[in-house]
């Protein structure tokens, strides 16, 4: 029981680091306290989800993407995991990805104004089909 308690303390230590340091717009220092906090709980969707928000601040964009796929895995019905995956995808110039994730947060929450925004701010699909298949690492760095 007392590691049980201890383990929910520093995870919750190092979500409050993490969420501080992104307040300060130092994300290097978020991902590093947000990584701990998803060492220790990996199952927990907003820690992925704020570990996957710093990376996409750092350009760390395929680290960025797996944690924000597993935190839509996690919790597939929370629209703010799919906005952010599209953001990624944005970044990444995966405009197909970015539009299918914005749609999706849509789908859940037809209101949601972040993933309409977004939708909005994309530029028209100029990217190949060839491209836009396989991982944001293989597109960037040619592996995968």
């Amino acid at each position: 029981r007392d590691a049980r308690v201890y383990l929910y303390q520093q995870r919750r230590r190092f979500f409050a680091q993490g969420r501080e340091w992104i307040s300060k717009r130092n994300y290097w220092q978020a991902a590093d306290a947000l990584r701990q906090a998803v060492r220790i709980k990996p199952d927990e969707a907003i820690f992925r989800q704020y570990l996957g928000l710093s990376l996409l601040q750092t350009k760390r964009l395929h680290e960025a993407e797996e944690h924000l796929l597993e935190a839509t895995r996690l919790e597939p019905n929370n629209p703010a995991h799919f906005v952010n995956l599209g953001r990624v995808y944005r970044s990444g110039r995966l405009y197909k990805k970015a539009r299918e994730a914005f749609d999706r947060a849509l789908r859940l929450d037809p209101r949601n104004e972040h993933a309409r925004d977004e939708l909005g701010d994309l530029p028209e699909e100029r990217v190949s089909r060839k491209t836009e298949s396989g991982s944001l690492l293989k597109k960037l760095f040619g592996k995968g």
